[in-house]
């Protein structure tokens, strides 16, 4: 594996960590008690779809090797991590 993979697939993980958490956000902000049927179906397909994502993406990087793999789901951790760290305040703002 060669730096430009290494940089693709840590850019892939994370996307996909981005692609997640706003599915997540998009989730929550969906959800709503007088529609208690549309909200438990819009928590439990999200997150078969991200479940989905996420692992469409793991396996693929592992079939490329092992390697590029645990970049993608180092990044998407760590990212996850920055991430959420931001969106609750624990972090400065990042200029």
């Amino acid at each position: 594996m060669n730096l430009i993979d290494g940089v693709l697939w840590a850019l892939i993980g994370m996307i996909t960590a981005i692609i997640i958490l706003k599915s997540m956000e998009w989730s929550v902000m969906t959800i709503h008690p007088e529609t208690p049927i549309k909200s438990i179906s819009v928590i439990i397909g999200g997150a078969l779809i991200r479940w989905t994502l996420f692992s469409t993406i793991f396996v693929i990087g592992l079939s490329h090797s092992t390697l590029s793999g645990f970049i993608v789901l180092g990044t998407f951790l760590l990212f996850r991590l920055i991430f959420l760290l931001k969106w609750q305040g624990w972090l400065p703002a990042i200029h």
